[in-house]
């Protein structure tokens, strides 16, 4: 384990991609804004898809603490299955390892939660759009670039090379055309930014220098 990966979902590039049964899925979930993914520790280096931390996947889910519970209901959502499945996918996939690295019971699932909810509140990661534009989101879809994420992740305290922006490629009018779906932001293993833009062409699907957002 080399660095650790917190990533973030824009629901709509999902959608715009896979079609109008999803856009159904995402009508209750936070407008224009990013979600929780997950909190990743397990990456043995760039290269690498994380494997499984928990070989058992026999974790279940049930958070306790209420205000963690609705927090997480409202913004680390499950598209594909109820949120207490995704929350156990990510946790066996994933927490297990920053349970372990951290010498915490892995029944003690919820400290891995709050750590992914702490580092998203810190940055304010959810409203990066609505900061970004000033809250001039009109519906639609709007062109962005890296730069433009450079600029407004310097603000906020998140370096260059620490942060790689992920694209889903949606087939418009026969042209694959490249809408943002993904933030993934690099720490070391206590939690420092990660600088390494190097292997930056190794991560599949990155984005181009521009690309497209829809905001709903």
């Amino acid at each position: 384990m080399k660095f650790i990966h917190i990533v973030f979902f824009f629901q709509s590039s999902t959608c715009k991609k896979e079609g109008y049964h999803c856009y159904n899925a995402i009508e209750n979930f936070p407008r224009n804004m990013w979600t929780i993914h997950g909190l990743w520790p397990n990456y043995k280096n760039i290269t690498n898809i994380p494997g499984w931390c928990n070989g058992k996947n026999d974790i279940e889910i049930e958070i306790k603490n209420q205000t963690l519970y609705n927090y997480m209901k409202t913004y680390f959502p499950g598209l594909y299955s109820t949120n207490e499945r995704f929350w156990g996918y990510e946790y066996n996939k994933h927490g297990f390892c920053y349970s372990k690295r951290n010498n915490i019971n892995v029944s003690e699932y919820e400290q891995y939660f709050l750590k992914t909810v702490s580092i998203y509140e810190k940055y304010d990661l959810k409203n990066i759009f609505i900061n970004m534009f000033d809250k001039n989101l009109e519906k639609g879809d709007k062109k962005v670039t890296e730069l433009q994420f450079e600029k407004y992740f310097e603000k906020v305290g998140i370096k260059k090379g620490s942060f790689f922006l992920i694209c889903n490629l949606v087939n418009i009018n026969n042209k694959k055309v490249p809408y943002i779906s993904e933030i993934r932001i690099r720490f070391d293993l206590d939690f420092n930014l990660y600088i390494d833009d190097q292997n930056k062409d190794k991560i599949k699907d990155i984005c181009p220098d521009e690309f497209f957002v829809e905001f709903l």
